[in-house]
């Protein structure tokens, strides 16, 4: 079973605001991210672990660069 983090969790996990994981989406980082419901309107973004994984991956490498 996949699990999902809510962008709440994910600003949480990541030491930022909710507005900074939407911005992230929108850049393309979680490409696999969906509505919890997609019928309702404003239903809220779900992302699977993968790709929460993966961007942890490109951050951390990101801030690495950063410190050479």
């Amino acid at each position: 079973m996949i699990k999902y983090f809510s962008m709440k969790q994910i600003a949480d996990r990541f030491g930022v605001n909710k507005q900074m994981v939407i911005r992230w989406w929108h850049a393309g980082h979680f490409p696999n991210a969906k509505q919890k419901n997609p019928f309702a309107y404003n239903s809220p973004i779900v992302v699977p672990e993968s790709d929460v994984e993966k961007f942890a991956v490109k951050l951390e490498k990101a801030q690495q660069s950063k410190k050479n």
